[in-house]
């Protein structure tokens, strides 16, 4: 409840605003390393940090293989304002209907109205107290 409320509401509704003027892309890091995958329920905040910059520790084959496409999503980024590119699954731009969240777990795949059921309150909640409206995906 409580990441839904600060993190995954706050990221899924920024990337919708911020679609109405730019490109925009979401993301939502669920990938827990193969040595602590019994340990950990999921993804610690700020978990997708190593991956994106090239910075596990003694990481195992699949752990290397998501840390290299983190690393190719963040460098064609830089580059080209797009972080799409061969080989990485594709990941859309963000619209103001929905973010188009690409979660990152054993399989990388972009989740149409990730948590959308989940959300709806904290979206009803703000268009009730801001008058600013959600449009629904």
């Amino acid at each position: 409840l409580q990441t839904d409320f600060i993190f995954t509401s706050a990221v899924s509704a920024l990337a919708r605003f911020a679609a109405r003027t730019v490109p925009t892309y979401a993301l939502h890091f669920d990938y827990v390393d193969q040595a602590n995958r019994d340990k950990s329920p999921g993804a610690s905040h700020c978990a997708d940090t190593g991956y994106a910059m090239g910075m596990l520790r003694n990481p195992a084959p699949k752990d290397t293989e998501i840390g290299r496409m983190m690393e190719s999503y963040l460098a064609n980024f830089i580059k080209t304002g797009d972080p799409n590119g061969p080989g990485l699954p594709a990941w859309p731009q963000s619209s103001p209907k929905d973010a188009n969240m690409l979660v990152v777990r054993d399989t990388t795949a972009v989740e149409p109205n990730f948590r959308g059921a989940q959300l709806a309150t904290w979206f009803r909640k703000w268009t009730a107290d801001f008058g600013e409206p959600f449009e629904k995906p």
